[in-house]
């Protein structure tokens, strides 16, 4: 009886492996006939899904591991822009967007003085123009500004190295 039994379930599997290879078959054969190949086929499925993030960026599993990078720059014609005010760009060069932070506003002169600035999300491959004032004394004389951002170390980032910049006023 058991010999009975285990050639049933064999011919059972048999049965199952040639159905299952006949389907295969005739799929890559209707495959052929509409000019699609197996190879992009197997590209298909491969691809990684997309979605639209809240700012209305698509998005893929290749961002997944992506970090923000914030790099400073002087607005154009420098940060110096005004005896009163010094202006700079917060950019954000990495693939992934940069939550609100803080940037470090330094000026040195006769002496030296500094504060933050609040910054605010900075979307991937955008940046945002930053005024800040400048005090007194620094308004009436010679001074340098150093802007870093992420002042605080508010988020990981490809690179913090490139996170700052000076000019001369």
């Amino acid at each position: 009886m058991n010999r009975i039994i285990a050639n049933i379930i064999r011919s059972t599997l048999t049965a199952s492996v040639i159905v299952s290879g006949l389907v295969v078959s005739a799929e890559a054969a209707e495959l052929r006939k509409k000019g699609v190949s197996q190879k992009s086929v197997g590209q298909q499925q491969l691809r990684a899904p997309r979605t639209r993030s809240a700012s209305g960026d698509l998005v893929s599993n290749e961002y997944e591991n992506a970090l923000p990078d914030l790099i400073v720059t002087p607005a154009r014609g420098g940060m110096c822009n005004s005896p009163s005010t010094v202006q700079f760009y917060v950019k954000n060069i990495g693939d992934k967007m940069a939550p609100a932070s803080h940037a470090y506003v330094g000026f040195q002169g006769s002496s030296t003085t500094y504060y933050t600035v609040s910054v605010p999300i900075v979307p991937r491959k955008k940046q945002v123009l930053i005024t800040a004032a400048v005090p007194h004394p620094f308004n009436q004389e010679s001074f340098t500004v150093l802007v870093g951002a992420d002042h605080f170390d508010a988020m990981q980032e490809e690179s913090v190295t490139n996170n700052f910049a000076q000019d001369q006023c």
